[in-house]
């Protein structure tokens, strides 16, 4: 039975094949075991509506505007003047492609990060052999990213601070240089268009299943970056839908290198072709901090658990579950390796065009975060971290006890968080990999250099599952040719010591695993992610454009703003020297768009 269950999965091509492979290892099984296989399969329903998302990874306005007219413009057409992936990052390489932004700043943190650890190994008196021996690698590795990226040498001691550790119970990378946000359109409020109701504002969020809040940008922000004139606020005032919470409250969020300030609204939210009625969020008021200079977005739709909400408001997804928006309580995440304007969120189930085989579930065993229990970690054959290395119970140097530091003693974590872009590692784990696969010129790496990697997860039937990364999949690469530098795709982060330790899987697992991300009933103890490998190709981006073909682009929004900025500075009027109303708002950064 086992063999053939798996002969079965060998057959996954994708697509339909992974729904016929569940249904024929569901009547293989006996009945008392047929429960396990649901559990342990996704069923195969499709999507009730699929959001595109944008990857914004700091490469500026004018490149995320071009990327946006490749993607809607006929890259099929021999005549288009765009050809497909064009203005993306560059795709025939052998490593993970970021942005020249992206890379400075994980070389900076990782300099950093190295140059500490050799600090205090160098405080510690008679430092054996062993130790001196480490400490000139650290250094080693130190000084060859700081050549790797000379332009972000001149940040470091303004990035030593900004980029390690957690703020508030979620990692401080959240919307910093080293972090690519993915965004996409939701609509807020309820205002009469042509007589019919409609949107009352456009605005572009960042979707995050590592936070819980839900932030909307608002007429409330009258100074800073919120105020730009090209960026979409929703107007409370003009919302027939709008009402303030019985209790007001105003929220203060720090997210990396910025704060959010605002007091709560409620109001009713808008995506695709369903509503979410009466929804507590916050209306930022202030926003400071470079990085909302940098980030072209007006809100932050957060989707991990109540237990993170602020002020214990109820999540948007939980408002979803609540109001019996969706069939079934979940949404899947889908990450481009190569194309930026080719994400997506699929709200209420799956497209079995978008990856390979049937999706395995694991279950959430820390609601906080999307956690999953993780067995072990482990580089080539030596097991590095978790409760599966055979040598953490002797205690050894290079195997770490998951129960170390931790309040709740058992299995370390795995966080799916999409407002990460790299794996990290803890303080100490990190070091150790550094050393293990450190950052080199990228002709010098071997399979010998830098082994495979693998996590090892236990799924909902409690076995064990390997997901195992190659070179090609965790280093990222910097330059062309010879020249070409290495990296590994991993950051420190230390997890509060309640949901910890873990280690953060973001974008660039995101990138190779389509996620789903299931609430079943909505009760926080049957959570549950779902992993299938991810497919991409041009047919599948065209998939993917048709399934989203209604929705505007962001410079259609712009366009829309522009036009309605328009129309306000022309129905200005001025009675004896005193500006309209019209034109007090418009000073003001009210934009009733």
């Amino acid at each position: 039975m086992d063999l053939l269950r798996r002969f079965l999965r060998l057959l996954c091509v994708g697509g339909f094949a992974g729904t016929v492979v569940v249904d024929a290892i569901r009547h293989l099984s006996p009945p008392d075991s047929q429960l396990k296989v649901d559990s342990l399969y996704h069923a195969g329903h499709g999507a009730s509506h699929v959001t595109r998302l944008h990857r914004y990874d700091h490469s500026g306005m004018d490149v995320f505007l071009e990327r946006e007219a490749v993607w809607h413009n006929d890259w099929d057409s021999k005549d288009s003047p765009f050809s497909f992936m064009q203005s993306g990052l560059e795709h025939d390489h052998s490593f993970i492609q970021l942005s020249t932004a992206q890379m400075d700043a994980l070389n900076v943190h990782q300099h950093v990060a190295l140059k500490q650890t050799v600090a205090r190994l160098a405080s510690r008196a008679n430092s054996s052999t062993f130790i001196r021996s480490k400490m000139e690698k650290y250094e080693a590795h130190a000084e060859l990213l700081a050549r790797a990226s000379p332009q972000a040498m001149a940040a470091i001691q303004q990035s030593a601070n900004e980029h390690t550790g957690l703020h508030n119970g979620r990692a401080v990378t959240g919307l910093s240089s080293l972090s690519s946000q993915y965004v996409g359109p939701i609509g807020v409020g309820t205002k009469m268009k042509k007589g019919m109701p409609g949107e009352e504002s456009n605005i572009w969020c960042v979707f995050d299943t590592g936070s819980t809040n839900l932030w909307v940008s608002s007429d409330l922000c009258e100074e800073g970056p919120c105020a730009k004139e090209d960026r979409k606020r929703y107007n409370h005032t003009e919302s027939m839908t709008f009402r303030y919470p019985e209790k007001s409250s105003t929220l203060t969020v720090h997210f990396g290198t910025g704060t959010l300030i605002g007091p709560q609204g409620v109001d009713d939210l808008h995506v695709g072709p369903f509503t979410v009625y009466n929804q507590t969020f916050a209306m930022i008021k202030n926003e400071d901090g470079s990085v909302f200079d940098q980030v072209p977005f007006e809100g932050i739709l957060g989707l991990a658990f109540p237990a993170m909400s602020a002020n214990k408001v109820r999540p948007f997804f939980d408002t979803v579950i609540d109001q019996k928006g969706l069939e079934h309580n979940e949404f899947a995440v889908y990450f481009s390796k190569d194309t930026p304007s080719a994400n997506a969120i699929f709200w209420g189930g799956v497209d079995n065009r978008f990856f390979n085989g049937p999706i395995e579930y694991f279950p959430v065993t820390d609601p906080y975060y999307w956690a999953l229990d993780l067995h072990s970690f482990k580089i080539g054959k030596e097991c590095l971290f978790g409760p599966g290395c055979a040598a953490a119970a002797a205690g050894t140097a290079s195997s770490r006890l998951p129960d170390e530091g931790k309040e709740n003693p058992g299995s370390p974590y795995a966080i799916v968080d999409t407002g990460t872009t790299y794996f990290t590692a803890e303080e100490g784990l990190f070091d150790e990999i550094m050393e293990r696969i450190p950052a080199a010129t990228c002709r010098d790496l071997s399979d010998q250099s830098h082994p495979s990697i693998v996590w090892t997860l236990k799924n909902a039937a409690g076995g064990l599952k390997d997901f195992i990364f190659t070179k090609e999949m965790y280093m990222t690469q910097r330059g062309e040719g010879s020249g070409a530098n290495c990296s590994p795709a991993f950051m420190k982060i230390n997890v509060p010591k309640k949901h910890g330790p873990a280690m953060l899987f973001g974008e660039v697992f995101l990138r190779s695993y389509y996620a789903v991300f299931d609430r079943g009933d909505g009760s926080d103890s049957v959570a549950r992610v779902g992993f299938a490998p991810a497919l991409h190709s041009k047919d599948l981006y065209g998939n993917l454009k048709e399934l989203t073909h209604s929705q505007p682009s962001f410079e259609e929004t712009r366009q829309a703003l522009r036009s309605k900025l328009r129309q306000m500075s022309a129905q200005v009027e001025v009675t004896d020297g005193t500006p309209s109303r019209s034109t007090h708002h418009l000073r003001n950064g009210s934009q009733n768009a």
